[in-house]
């Protein structure tokens, strides 16, 4: 019973990192609209939040037999563009995270289950309720998506 509520804790941690993650890519989009001097001040906040995010999703790529690879802005980039580039590279991280602990199996809705497997549940064909379609209805897995405000949505 433990383990399973060990599992639930790493996944209610790894939801919360990515919405900070998230999160960070909102200010730093925000950011770039503001004076330089606030926009020197949270350069190098949100340099310092890249960084530890980086550690982050680059150890849970390891802990997978994986190895990530880190993208790092010119030194030649405007304060604008770099922000946007940090608002992106948050978005890629975040995305990265969620797709690692779903593979993982932090995500699974039946943790309980002995055996469930790594990989996302395969297409079901459910037939509609109404009489008067007859065609099958399509339903996919949840997918996690990189935006500020959406981050998790089905289809």
């Amino acid at each position: 019973m433990h383990d399973i509520e060990a599992i639930r804790q790493e996944a209610e941690r790894l939801k919360r990192s990515i919405w900070f993650l998230l999160s960070f890519a909102t200010i730093a989009e925000r950011t770039a609209h503001l004076p330089a001097p606030v926009r020197f001040v949270m350069l190098a906040i949100l340099r310092v939040a890249l960084g530890a995010g980086q550690r982050l999703v680059s150890r849970m790529a390891e802990d997978l037999g994986l190895e990530l690879a880190v993208f790092e802005p010119g030194p030649d980039t405007d304060s604008i563009d770099e922000l946007f580039e940090l608002a992106r590279s948050f978005r890629i991280l975040g995305c990265l995270l969620g797709d690692l602990a779903a593979w993982a199996g932090y995500f699974a809705t039946d943790i309980e289950e002995a055996g469930h497997d790594r990989h996302a549940p395969r297409r079901q064909r459910i037939r509609p309720r109404s009489r008067g379609c007859h065609r099958p209805v399509l339903r996919t897995s949840c997918a996690i998506r990189a935006g500020p405000r959406h981050a998790f949505c089905c289809r």
